[in-house]
């Protein structure tokens, strides 16, 4: 998480929902608690819901654990301000990890090296975070005058709605039948290291691997294409 290409950003999520209303999009950033310096992934939801448009601000307690166990601690943190001692209702803590997951996914994916992440309108500009300029008064950080938009997973986006437009959605059948295409979702994954004849030599390190093309082909040529159509996912 400590990856985020910009300090915020604002990621739409079209045709989602969030407990029964529209969710729009979402803003990502991260949040240090100034009294115990904990860290946190705040998701400051854009929903519409009955009452009109509204946001909704989700924190994450990052270090401990996955995402079940950071809305855990968010939950039990947020019922310690409580007056009385508040209990959180049954299967509220499962709805909110499974809700907050996908959302999670998409955060992570723009901290991967390997995001495809490129300025719409064909620009050559790429995410930055703001550094200080030095001015009369000493250095400062100056806000940007508009907001940057950024196309993002251009081409597997394009290769995966190729992909399946050609082989239809139906799931394989048969012993040997290869997976239709799709994108592994992106997750931990841990790998040994060392010679196989010294087992005592031996250590398991943590790499983050980003979202795989499974039975994707023709990424690569799609580049174009996704360009003149000033298409995004």
């Amino acid at each position: 998480m400590f990856h985020l290409p910009e300090w915020c950003v604002y990621i739409p999520a079209p045709d989602q929902t969030w407990q029964g209303a529209t969710l729009n999009g979402f803003f990502a950033h991260l949040e240090c608690d100034m009294n115990d310096r904990r860290t946190e992934l705040r998701l400051v939801l854009d929903v519409t819901g009955p009452a009109g448009d509204e946001l909704i601000v989700m924190p994450i307690h990052l270090g401990k654990g996955g995402v079940a166990e950071g809305v855990e601690a968010m939950l039990k943190e947020a019922a310690r301000h409580f007056p009385a001692r508040v209990q959180t209702p049954e299967g509220v803590l499962e709805r909110l990890s499974s809700d907050v997951s996908p959302l999670v996914s998409l955060v992570l994916y723009l901290c991967s090296q390997a995001a495809e992440i490129k300025e719409v309108g064909a620009g050559k500009r790429v995410p930055t975070r703001p550094k200080p300029q030095k001015t009369k008064k000493g250095m400062r950080i100056f806000a940007p005058d508009h907001p940057s938009r950024w196309d993002v997973g251009y081409r597997l986006g394009a290769a995966l709605r190729q992909a399946l437009s050609e082989h239809g959605p139906s799931e394989p059948t048969g012993t040997h039948a290869s997976p239709r295409p799709h994108i592994r979702r992106a997750h931990w994954h841990s790998f040994w290291v060392g010679k196989k004849d010294q087992p005592d030599a031996r250590s398991v390190t943590l790499k983050w691997l980003p979202p795989i093309p499974v039975n994707v082909t023709g990424v690569d040529d799609l580049t174009l294409t996704v360009r003149d159509v000033g298409n995004s996912d």
